[in-house]
């Protein structure tokens, strides 16, 4: 019983890889949104329109490898088939 908690416990880094990801992106917008606003100009912490987009996208991806990874534990081996 200990081992598949462990098991299930580890299996949900990719959870946890899509939160921290996704903080990044969501402090990144508040950082410029706060900085367009008190002093009218780009801080250099700010990443790039292309940067923000890779970043959200892989916060996506790691969340859709967290939820079907969820999907298997919950049914099991159980093939998907609609019939």
């Amino acid at each position: 019983m200990s081992q598949s908690k462990s098991k299930s416990h580890y299996s949900d880094w990719s959870l946890w890889v899509s939160v921290a990801l996704f903080s990044l992106f969501l402090l990144n917008v508040v950082v410029g949104k706060l900085s367009i606003v008190l002093s009218d100009r780009s801080l250099p912490l700010s990443l790039s329109p292309v940067s923000e987009f890779l970043l959200l996208f892989a916060a996506c991806i790691f969340f859709v490898v967290a939820t079907l990874k969820a999907e298997t534990r919950r049914d099991g081996s159980r093939p998907i088939n609609p019939r």
